[in-house]
């Protein structure tokens, strides 16, 4: 084989491997994508969060983070459905709220002022009880509750 077919040949299956992985990493993806399966809303004030409601997914504000208005509510959620968590910051004054749950990887958001909100988006990856909380206000916090997969 001549040089030059050599260097087409290796030209060529570079070209294979970039796009393969090209591929690879968008079908990885898709899931983070798609609109989540549940949006769960919470409120922070008076140092708690409340459940203001759920848009989408099953079981109302009711199903995912307990009543409306309920303090800390357990978020109740389902093996690798894909959640959105609005937080709303109603406090009165200049108390800054954030949220994290640790054990899920969902780190620290920004600090959200009051009037303002912030949104974080995760696949819950596996059954099991973990917690959430506000990182400047770690007495603020509720659990999360994990049970079965839904896909």
């Amino acid at each position: 084989m001549s040089r030059q077919r050599r260097v087409q040949v290796s030209i060529a299956g570079l070209v294979v491997l970039a796009a393969s992985a090209l591929f690879l990493s968008f079908s990885r993806g898709t899931r983070a994508s798609e609109p989540p399966d549940r949006v769960i809303v919470l409120t922070a004030s008076k140092y708690a969060f409340r459940a203001s409601g759920e848009a989408g997914g099953e079981g109302g504000a009711a199903g995912a983070a307990g009543a409306v208005g309920a303090e800390n509510p357990p978020l109740r959620l389902r093996a690798g459905e894909r959640v959105r968590v609005v937080v709303r910051n109603a406090e009165e004054g200049d108390v800054e709220h954030n949220f994290k749950i640790p054990g899920l990887g969902v780190h620290c958001s920004k600090g959200i002022a009051p009037g303002e909100e912030e949104a974080v988006e995760f696949t819950v990856p596996k059954d099991g009880i973990y917690t959430y909380t506000c990182c400047s206000h770690p007495g603020m916090g509720g659990r999360v509750e994990i049970e079965g997969g839904t896909r």
